[in-house]
């Protein structure tokens, strides 16, 4: 039970207006890799250790807010793009499809691997 938006005081506003982007952040941490875990690169191509990770992996793709893998197929509709968490959890289908779904994420882990590394030149989408 929380006070009336019409009635909160400026500092009611202001720790409702935190909490919001608190929540914000926590979901945007899901994104492109597990929180916590600077390697997804290599997780990626040990089964084992990405099927570790299956907790954080339920994470990324229920709290993802951004979906930054495009359909295998150039005709999929805007709304068929899905999280990492998904692409890696829930392939499209067997067969070429989910070979191109991982390879876009091994493309985003590559890139965020070269960017922690400080390499520029890895880090630049070309």
């Amino acid at each position: 039970m929380g006070v009336d938006a019409t009635v909160r005081t400026p500092f009611q506003r202001a720790v409702v207006e935190l909490r919001d982007h608190v929540a914000y952040y926590a979901r945007l941490k899901y994104t492109v890799e597990p929180a916590g875990n600077d390697d997804l690169l290599s997780d990626l191509g040990d089964p084992a250790r990405l099927a570790a990770d299956q907790s954080a992996l339920d994470a990324m793709r229920d709290f993802s807010l951004l979906r930054v893998i495009p359909p295998a197929r150039s005709d999929g509709r805007p709304d068929q793009w899905r999280s990492v968490g998904r692409a890696l959890l829930e392939p499209e289908a067997a067969g070429p499809e989910t070979t191109a779904s991982l390879s876009r994420v091994r493309s985003y882990a590559a890139l965020g691997a070269a960017w922690r590394d400080g390499d520029r030149q890895r880090s630049t989408i070309k």
